[in-house]
C-alpha cells in the first residue's frame, strides 16, 4: 500500500474501484473469463484479482509453459479459497 515510490501516497483508482465494485462483481459473477498472456505480469496480476471475484471458470492462455506452471502454484498455495476452476492452456498464436 506504500505509494511513495510514485511520489504520492493515494491511489488514483481506488475511489472508482470502490464505486464501481458492485457492478465488477455482478457482471463476473458464475461468467467464463479468457486471459490472454495469463503468465507475464501484467496478466497474472489480472488473474489473481479475477479468481478473487466469483467467475464459473477462469481460462489463462499463454504461450510460457513455464509462467503457466509458475502462476498455478502460486495460486494454488495462496492463502485464499478459491471456488473458480481455473484451466492453464499453452498456446501460441
Amino acid at each position: 500500500d506504500d505509494l511513495s515510490f510514485l511520489g504520492r501516497s493515494q491511489s488514483y483508482f481506488e475511489s472508482d474501484y470502490q464505486s464501481y465494485l458492485v457492478d465488477i462483481q455482478q457482471s463476473l459473477d458464475n461468467k467464463k473469463v479468457l486471459v490472454l498472456g495469463g503468465a507475464g505480469s501484467i496478466g497474472s496480476e489480472v488473474v489473481a484479482l479475477l479468481s478473487g471475484f466469483k467467475p464459473s471458470e477462469i481460462i489463462i492462455i499463454d504461450k510460457d509453459e513455464n509462467g503457466l506452471a509458475s502462476l498455478a502454484r502460486r495460486i494454488r498455495n495462496s492463502d485464499k479459497a478459491i471456488t473458480t476452476e481455473l484451466d492453464f492452456l499453452p498456446f501460441d498464436m
